[in-house]
């Protein structure tokens, strides 16, 4: 028992009490659930599942506004495959370019 404690020290006295909403479940709709409205949490309890284990934790104040907490979390589930797509498409694009295959750019006054 001491080696579980160990290993999770966020042990719950009642484990029905451990929830999980998935990430993609909070991002549906610009992140409207992490709203400050009362109907919001109650949508986002409803739409929580009881969980043996979470993979992350993500805590957030009802105060800051949602399109903050939207953004921070589309950053962090996003930002590296975004960051990738962005490199790749720039690369083909300059490679276009640098071919000729691209119309030239008319600089207009």
């Amino acid at each position: 028992e001491d080696l579980e404690v160990a290993r999770n020290p966020y042990v719950l006295d009642d484990p029905t009490l451990l929830r999980s909403v998935a990430l993609g479940e909070l991002l549906k709709c610009r992140g409207y659930r992490l709203a400050k409205a009362t109907a919001h949490r109650e949508e986002l309890w409803a739409s929580s599942k009881r969980a043996v284990a979470l993979d992350a934790f993500v805590s957030h104040n009802w105060d800051t506004p949602a399109w903050t907490k939207y953004l921070a979390l589309s950053i962090h589930r996003n930002g590296v495959t975004a960051c990738m797509a962005t490199l790749a498409l720039t690369l083909i694009v300059n490679c276009l370019d640098v071919a000729g295959l691209l119309p030239a750019w008319e600089k207009t006054r």
